[in-house]
Order: structure tokens, then C-alpha cells, then sequence
């Protein structure tokens, strides 16, 4: 099932990836292009999108032809891009930027890492396509003009782009009175504005908030076809703290599987039920990063004044996973349980106190709280809060605090 959910993470990264250099867009955000393509490298570097196309090359042409068409924003967008996949040849795609005069036909790179020239050749030979489509038709008229870039998309998309994009920079702050070139310049203004970038209805709304208590008001964000991000609760903010989704259990060992199932980066443990412990905060940020960029939502550690508005011990039931003597034993803590085990509280949040810790907190300043499974029971409860160290500890745990849109 696991191998399964891989191959449907790298194919969705593969056809993303594609699409973006079929219709050239490579300055889009959520996610970067940079992001697929590290992602897509990393899960399968053999992948025929990888070996198939010049990556290096593609971003350098469109990073100068987006100078040539005067889209300066958008040139330094794919040249940030480019620096981020490439940061040997930083010096290269920045003078792409500042050069004030190129050879035509060829990007001249500076510094010690050339940006290959190959690809001046293959434009050579688009332009020259374009010009024998051209011959011999009448393109004074705009019905003429118009058939001549519906036959270019066909047989020369790059190409197309280019005298599209040319056409409407001609046209554009032009005040036209004739039909015709009107509906011509309404039809490439649709096409040069670049497409938004539109996002899903964000499962977590805040009309959900501290109803997490009932399943109904519980929400979850999808990472792939196939796999979800941990369930959430929506915490009502107070203050100067938002409104904010965090996830009901501790994250689990399960929840971690599919990450490093997913992106081959760590080995997948036993014990699926119970909290994940022993990472290192740099591991945890890891995982963070990639619900982030899965999901397209902004995952973190809570705060302490997240915890704050969460850590209610309400449920009526102190069976917290801490330390109990009774009878001349111990009767409870000692070990983690599933995440799952326990009441929860009035927010729908189980296993705030005990069984794990919970990091809050940043790389400044990293907090445990609510105590652990060797914590005595009478100190298991909402202040408990100490330092904590990056290093892994074998019941420390964490909670994601999830942004709403």
C-alpha cells in the first residue's frame, strides 16, 4: 500500500512538473517550481522528467526572454528559481539580470560555472520554424495573423509565447479603435495574464473553532490522493494570538511513516498508535516543512501562548499517562500509550498531559510541556513547562500548530 502511495506521490509530482514546462511557468509559487523539482530529484532521481530535460538550461532561456519582453519581475522570479536548484551557477543567472547587453541568440555566463549555450542553437532553429510558417501567408490582416498563432501554439508553443507575448507589449498601451485589433488584443491580454494559482477551500475554518470535541468540526489536510495530514481541532485565538489548527493527538508514529515512506529520507518505525519521540528538533522542522509544502498550508510547533489556549484539563477524568502509585505498585505511566488512549478535553485534544512531552516553541527557545509518562501525576497538568535541548529524548513528542487561511 505504501509503494503504492510513492509511485502516486512521484507521478503527481512528474505531471506538475510537466505542465509547468509545456505552458512555461516556471515563476509560479505554491508550490515553487524549485520546490517540485528538488522534491521529484530527491524521491526518484532517475525519473525520465529529470533525465529528459535541461533544466539549467530552460530557466536560463526563459530568464532572458523574460528581460528581452521587458517582464523584469518575472525574470528575477525564475533567476531566484534557478539559484536555489543551482547555487554553482548563482553568478551566471544573476548576470542575466544585469547584463546590459547580450550576444544575440546566446546567454554569456560570468563566473566560474557556465550556464550551457546549446540551447541558442535550438531557439535559432524555433525562430526559423516560425518564419517558414509564416512565409507565404497574409499576415497584414488580423484574421490572418490570428490563424498564423493558432497554428504556432500547435507546432511551435515556445515560440508562440514569444511573438504572443511581443504582440501584446506592441499592443498593449495602444488606444485602438478598430474592431478587429481590439478583439486581438483582448485575446492575448487572457492569454499573457498569468494564470492564479487557485488553492482549495481551506478545510479549517475558523467557524469550527473549540468545537473539536464533536468529529464534525474536526478537520484534516490532504497531502496526496491518498494520504492525509494529521487530524486537527480549530483553538479559538485570544489576544494577539489568530485563531489556530492543531492536531488532536500527538503526532504519531503513523503520521511519520508517510513522510519518510513518501520522500526515502528516513526508515519508517514500528508502533503506528503511539506518539513519534525521540527526533531530533531538526527532524521535526523536517516534517514540518514537508506538511507545509504537501499541503500548501504553514505548519509550526505551537507557542507557548498556543499552549496556553489549549492546555485545558476539563475532561472530568485525571487519567492522564503519568506516574501513579497505588496498592505498592505502579499502576500507570511508566511507558507511552497510543496517542488515541484517553479522554479528551472540552477542545477534543487527548494526551495534553503525560504519556509524551511536547515541544513548543523554536529554534530560539525549545519548551517541553505538560510532562511525560515518568512525570508523577500531581504535576502532569497545564504549567507544566521546562526548557528542553534539540536532542531527542525518548518521551518528548510533539503536536503541529496549523495557520488558517
Amino acid at each position: 500500500r505504501f509503494q503504492q502511495q510513492h509511485q502516486v506521490f512521484v507521478s503527481e509530482l512528474a505531471d506538475e512538473l510537466t505542465l509547468r514546462i509545456k505552458q512555461r511557468r516556471y515563476a509560479d509559487t505554491a508550490p515553487q517550481f524549485s520546490t517540485l523539482l528538488t522534491d521529484l530529484r530527491r524521491v526518484a532521481p532517475d525519473h525520465p522528467v529529470l533525465t529528459e530535460n535541461p533544466f539549467k538550461d530552460l530557466l536560463a532561456r526563459e530568464a532572458g526572454l523574460a528581460i528581452y519582453l521587458g517582464h523584469h519581475a518575472q525574470a528575477e522570479a525564475i533567476v531566484q528559481q534557478a539559484i536555489r536548484l543551482y547555487p554553482d551557477a548563482a553568478t551566471a543567472f544573476q548576470g542575466i539580470l544585469t547584463r546590459a547587453e547580450q550576444s544575440e541568440g546566446e546567454v554569456v555566463a560570468q563566473g566560474d560555472t557556465a550556464i550551457p549555450e546549446h540551447f541558442a542553437d535550438q531557439w535559432l532553429e524555433s525562430y526559423q520554424r516560425a518564419a517558414e510558417m509564416a512565409a507565404g501567408l497574409e499576415l497584414v490582416e488580423v484574421d490572418g495573423l490570428m490563424g498564423f498563432l493558432q497554428e504556432l501554439q500547435q507546432q511551435n508553443p515556445a515560440m508562440y509565447g514569444v511573438v504572443r507575448e511581443s504582440l501584446y507589449g506592441f499592443l498593449a498601451d495602444k488606444r485602438l479603435r478598430n474592431s478587429q485589433l481590439l478583439a486581438l488584443k483582448n485575446a492575448l491580454l487572457a492569454k499573457a495574464e498569468p494564470q492564479s494559482v487557485s488553492h482549495p477551500r481551506d478545510p479549517c475554518q475558523s467557524v469550527l473553532a473549540n468545537g473539536g470535541a464533536n468529529a464534525r468540526y474536526r478537520c484534516r489536510d490532504p497531502l496526496t490522493a491518498s494520504v492525509k495530514g494529521p487530524e486537527l481541532v480549530v483553538v479559538k485565538g485570544a489576544g494577539s494570538v489568530a485563531t489556530f489548527a492543531v492536531s488532536r493527538l500527538e503526532v504519531t508514529v503513523n503520521d511519520y511513516n508517510h513522510y519518510c515512506r513518501l520522500y526515502k529520507t528516513c526508515e519508517p518505525r514500528a508502533g503506528d498508535e503511539l506518539p513519534i519521540t525521540g527526533l531530533h528538533y531538526t527532524e521535526v522542522v523536517d516534517y514540518l516543512r514537508w506538511l507545509s509544502k504537501m499541503s500548501g498550508r504553514r505548519y509550526s510547533l505551537p507557542t507557548i501562548r498556543q499552549w496556553q489556549l489549549m492546555a485545558r484539563d476539563d475532561s472530568g477524568v485525571r487519567d492522564h499517562n503519568c506516574k501513579v502509585y497505588a496498592g505498592g505498585r505502579w499502576v500507570r505511566g511508566q511507558s507511552l500509550r497510543a496517542a488515541e488512549v484517553g479522554y479528551q478535553n472540552s477542545l477534543g485534544l487527548v494526551n495534553l498531559f503525560g504519556n509524551a512531552a511536547e515541544w513548543l516553541g523554536n529554534a530560539n527557545q525549545l519548551w517541553a510541556a505538560g510532562g511525560d509518562a515518568y512525570t508523577d501525576l500531581a504535576n502532569c497538568r497545564p504549567d507544566r513547562i521546562t526548557g528542553s535541548a534539540p536532542e531527542g529524548q525518548a518521551l518528548l513528542g510533539f503536536r503541529v500548530v496549523r495557520a488558517l487561511q
